[in-house]
C-alpha cells in the first residue's frame, strides 16, 4: 500500500480515516466530519467556519473508547459548496506542539485508530483534499 505525496504545502501525508472518529472541539455541540487525519494536522468538515490562525482544543473519541486530547491552529478554512442550502466548510488543522504531554503518542494513537494501522507509513489510502498547511 502506498504512503502517498503530501498536498500542497503539506510536509506529512493526510489518510482518509478507515474507522469512526468522534471529534469534539471546545465542548461545543457541534456535527464534525474527520476528512483526514496524519502525523501533522488534520482537516474537518462542519457547518462553522474557524478563523485561519485560531487554536482550539480537540478531542478525538475512538470505536473502542480511547480518548485523546489534541491543540491545533487552523490554516485554512473555505466553504465547500456556497450555494448548498446546508453550507459546510473544510478546514485544515496542524497539530501545536508543545502544548499538551505526551502529544506525538497522542498523535500516533489517533492515527493508528483511525486508520487501523501500527503507522502511517502503512496507512492505506492518503487524502486527495488540497491544503494550504505548513504541515
Amino acid at each position: 500500500m502506498g504512503s502517498g505525496v503530501p498536498g500542497g504545502g503539506r510536509t506529512s501525508v493526510r489518510f482518509v480515516p478507515r474507522h469512526a472518529i468522534r471529534v469534539v472541539v471546545n465542548d461545543w455541540d457541534l456535527p464534525i466530519h474527520l476528512q483526514d487525519v496524519g502525523s501533522g494536522g488534520f482537516a474537518i468538515v462542519c457547518r462553522r467556519a474557524f478563523v485561519t490562525g485560531a487554536t482550539h482544543t480537540f478531542r478525538f473519541s475512538t470505536e473502542r473508547g480511547q480518548a485523546i486530547a489534541l491543540v491545533a491552529k487552523a490554516v485554512h478554512c473555505r466553504p465547500i459548496n456556497p450555494q448548498d442550502l446546508d453550507l459546510r466548510f473544510l478546514t485544515g488543522w496542524q497539530f501545536m506542539i508543545g502544548t499538551t504531554r505526551d502529544e506525538d503518542a497522542a498523535i500516533q494513537m489517533l492515527l493508528q485508530a483511525a486508520t487501523g494501522l501500527e503507522s502511517s507509513s502503512e496507512a492505506p489510502t492518503p487524502s486527495g483534499v488540497p491544503s494550504n498547511s505548513g504541515r
